[in-house]
Order: structure tokens, then C-alpha cells, then sequence
């Protein structure tokens, strides 16, 4: 098992104040979404959807693609101006 799937993460902190989100951030969501974690996951990822902040709606329409909720990241991601979130 991988450092991304058995290292506990706090989903609230990494969606709403991480300063840096990047490919290792991307790699701990992704581990998550799959992992022991993922009930943790999807409410971290609800609780971001309905922020008014851009950077955490990023973040959240990311952790939507991985939970397999595609239109919900699409308009998440509309417009978005960070490269992370246009990939």
C-alpha cells in the first residue's frame, strides 16, 4: 500500500487552508477517495462544493471527479482560473 492510501488525512484542513495544492495534495485525495478514509473524504468534499471561496471550490470540484460525480465537477470547475483546476 502506498504513503497516499495509509497516511491519515484531515480532508478539512487540505480542502479549506492547505496554502499549497498540488501533486502531492492530488495523490493524498486520490488515495482517500479509494481508501479507509472515503466516507471522511465525500464530507470534505460537500462541506468545500458549497463554499463561496473559488480556491476551495477547486479543490472541491477535484474531489468530486474522484468520487465519480463528473457534472458536479464540471460546473464546479467552470471558469476556473487556477491550472490545477483546468487540467
Amino acid at each position: 500500500m502506498s504513503a497516499a492510501t495509509s497516511e491519515s488525512v484531515n480532508f478539512s484542513e487540505l480542502m479549506e487552508s492547505s496554502p499549497s495544492f498540488g501533486q502531492d495534495e492530488i495523490r493524498r485525495m486520490l488515495g482517500a477517495a479509494i481508501g479507509a478514509g472515503a466516507v471522511e473524504f465525500r464530507r470534505a468534499v460537500e462541506q468545500a462544493a458549497v463554499s463561496g471561496n473559488p480556491t476551495i471550490k477547486v479543490r472541491a470540484g477535484i474531489g468530486q471527479y474522484f468520487l465519480g460525480q463528473h457534472q458536479r465537477a464540471i460546473d464546479a470547475l467552470a471558469g476556473c482560473e487556477e491550472g490545477i483546476g483546468r487540467f
